[in-house]
C-alpha cells in the first residue's frame, strides 16, 4: 500500500473529526430514546403487517402490547435506577 501524503493525512484527520463529532451529537440526542424508538418502530411494523393482511388482529394487538410492554418496563427501569430514591 502506498504511503499517504500529508495532504490526504491532513484530510482524513479533518473528516475522522468530523464525523466522531457528529457521531457524538448523534449518539447523545437518542441517549434514553432508543428503546421508545424501537417500540414506535414495532408498533408501525405491526400497522404495516396489518393493513397488508400480513396479520390477524389478534396477532397485530399481540405486537402492539409487546411494544408497549418493553416501553413500561423502559420506563420502569428509568424511574428506579440508582440516581432515583423510592420515596
Amino acid at each position: 500500500m502506498a504511503e499517504l501524503t500529508l495532504l490526504q493525512k491532513m484530510i482524513l484527520k479533518l473528516i475522522g473529526g468530523a464525523v466522531r463529532k457528529k457521531m457524538g451529537n448523534i449518539i447523545t440526542f437518542l441517549q434514553g430514546k432508543k428503546t421508545y424508538l424501537l417500540s414506535a418502530i414495532a408498533i408501525l411494523g405491526a400497522i404495516i403487517g396489518y393493513a397488508d393482511n400480513q396479520l390477524t388482529l389478534l396477532q397485530f394487538i399481540e405486537a402492539v402490547m409487546v411494544a408497549l410492554g418493553m416501553s413500561s418496563i423502559r420506563a420502569g427501569i428509568t424511574k428506579s435506577g440508582p440516581n432515583n430514591k423510592p420515596s
